[in-house]
């Protein structure tokens, strides 16, 4: 796991031109690709750490902002949005809006 410095506005930036970039949790200085790996190094709880997913809602970006012990279930994001379940998908790296 690499080290990772503060968030710049280059970083902003990156995110605002292709918001389906896969991120990862940082903490103490260091990346980690889930909210377990984050957990297990930091010897902490899950239910402490947030977890962010982006999803592509009508070709349009949203961001869902949950903890770390709960699964985002797209079909109820689709319904509580009125549109149908296939059009919400979890980003893919390249597929910005």
């Amino acid at each position: 796991m690499k080290n990772q410095g503060p968030f710049t506005s280059a970083d902003l930036q990156r995110f605002i031109e292709d918001p389906c970039n896969r991120g990862h949790y940082f903490a103490d200085g260091r990346t980690y690709a889930t909210v377990p790996d984050a957990a297990r190094a930091l010897g902490s709880s899950r239910s402490k750490f947030i977890k962010s997913l982006v999803f592509l809602v009508k070709d349009e970006p949203l961001l869902v902002i949950n903890n770390g012990l709960a699964r985002v279930d797209q079909r109820k994001i689709a319904e509580r949005l009125g549109v149908g379940r296939k059009q919400v998908q979890i980003c893919q790296r390249g597929a910005g809006a």
